[in-house]
């Protein structure tokens, strides 16, 4: 038997080409999507009635939230928005914002004091869970009860 050369597309390409093409196919799936706004440090999605913070982009300290991003108030930090900033020491929330998501501070164990002011009605759970260095919070007695207890029993 003569075996004759395959034709050009019939050929077995190399492992890198193969590879090649299939990043290129998967490419537009594998990219890290972005949501929101940023603005400053603040990464944040609007609302019917203002900003709600989704994300802390800054690296950390002292940090004071603006009673408004994009021309609109802040009315609310989301759930997970600051969480795992080890480096958060202070942070300072405007009278425009009435509710902290659930985990909003998870484990920003660096975060020694907050002052949540009256203005804030809603608290969800585990909001400061794992704030082991969380010395002074300042909480007005009229804010709801949290969902859970672990809100306040762990921090």
């Amino acid at each position: 038997m003569n075996s004759a050369p395959l034709p050009v597309r019939f050929r077995p390409q190399p492992r890198c080409l193969r590879f090649a093409w299939v990043l290129l196919v998967l490419l537009p799936f594998l990219s890290v999507p972005t949501w929101g706004a940023v603005e400053g440090d603040f990464q944040f999605e609007t609302n019917d009635t203002g900003v709600v913070i989704t994300g802390y982009l800054g690296s950390g300290g002292d940090v004071v939230i603006a009673n408004s991003l994009g021309g609109m108030p802040v009315t609310g930090i989301g759930s997970w928005a600051f969480s795992l900033v080890k480096s958060l020491t202070n942070i300072t929330i405007p009278n425009s914002v009435t509710s902290i998501g659930e985990a909003a501070f998870y484990n920003c164990s660096g975060l020694t004091s907050i002052a949540i002011p009256d203005s804030v009605t809603l608290i969800r759970s585990w909001a400061f869970y794992g704030c082991t260095g969380l010395t002074s919070a300042t909480i007005s007695d009229r804010r709801s009860r949290p969902s859970r207890p672990d809100v306040v029993s762990r921090v």
